[in-house]
């Protein structure tokens, strides 16, 4: 698999964890950030990329650090 596809996926994996910890639905994530349920759920599975200021968006939602989000070694 591709070095870019699998790093999308770790940081993917990283925001639908971290959101679920949280109780926070794909609907309100999105809202918070501009984009689609859907949009949503396609960074979750690694198939959308996504930039840094909606990246710093998403985790200030949650309420953590692009660092946590980023973070791939605990995989």
């Amino acid at each position: 698999m591709e070095p870019t596809i699998m790093f999308l996926q770790k940081i993917g994996a990283n925001i639908k964890s971290i959101r679920k910890k949280k109780l926070i639905k794909q609907d309100t994530l999105a809202k918070g950030v501009g984009l689609t349920k859907s949009e949503i759920s396609r960074i979750e599975n690694g198939k959308r990329e996504i930039g840094v200021s909606k990246l710093a968006a998403i985790a200030g939602i949650l309420g953590t650090s692009i660092e946590a989000i980023l973070e791939t070694d605990k995989f």
